[in-house]
């Protein structure tokens, strides 16, 4: 080993461009601030990765970055802002120890914390009613 010299695969290719070059349709990657060392930037690379049309992929089809390990409902808003919009949130124990009573109670506040509420959904829907045939 050569003291200074990094082997092996970069972060973005090992969970951004392989994942998509096996025809995955969402790349599961440890997000920043979870339980697991991976940076801002390091998972930043890896979502751009999974959108990317470079050279390492350039035919390859795009897929969802799904950051997790250790998320809660409360960090939604910041991933979407450093992720975007279009994302799998992988939120486990943080949704099931929201209201262990009422399950669907918890899915209406992960719906309200990714931006997704009650209005927003009758909104479109009254959309799709005003441009039927």
């Amino acid at each position: 080993s050569t003291p200074g010299c990094v082997h092996g695969f970069s972060h973005e290719v090992l969970f951004g461009i392989l994942p998509r070059l096996c025809g995955a349709d969402a790349c599961i990657f440890p997000n920043y601030g979870g339980r697991f060392g991976f940076t801002k930037d390091e998972c930043q690379a890896i979502c751009d990765a999974c959108w990317s049309t470079s050279r390492l992929a350039p035919t390859t089809k795009p897929c969802l970055p799904s950051p997790g390990g250790g998320m809660t409902l409360e960090r939604i808003g910041e991933m979407r802002e450093v992720f975007g919009n279009d994302l799998l949130l992988l939120i486990g124990g943080s949704l099931l120890g929201h209201d262990r009573d009422d399950v669907a109670n918890g899915a209406r506040y992960f719906m309200k914390c990714a931006g997704r509420g009650d209005d927003d959904q009758r909104e479109e829907k009254g959309k799709e009613k005003a441009t039927a045939p």
